[in-house]
């Protein structure tokens, strides 16, 4: 299910920012990668992009 919420395709802006805010990130990079997420969820390249850096900070 989470590698699914990861993709362009099966991306769920909602499920996606909860994963991040209940994870053991910083505040800081919990902040950065919601942020960007919000700011790419209308471009699927940098959507993309945006959730394999999610992907890697998760370590998923």
């Amino acid at each position: 299910m989470v590698d699914q919420l990861l993709t362009v395709d099966g991306f769920d802006l909602g499920k996606v920012t909860e994963m991040i805010e209940n994870s053991d990130l910083g505040a800081l990079q919990k902040t950065t990668l919601t942020t960007g997420l919000k700011a790419a969820q209308d471009n699927p390249d940098l959507l993309k992009a945006t959730l394999e850096k999610i992907r890697e900070a998760l370590n998923l």
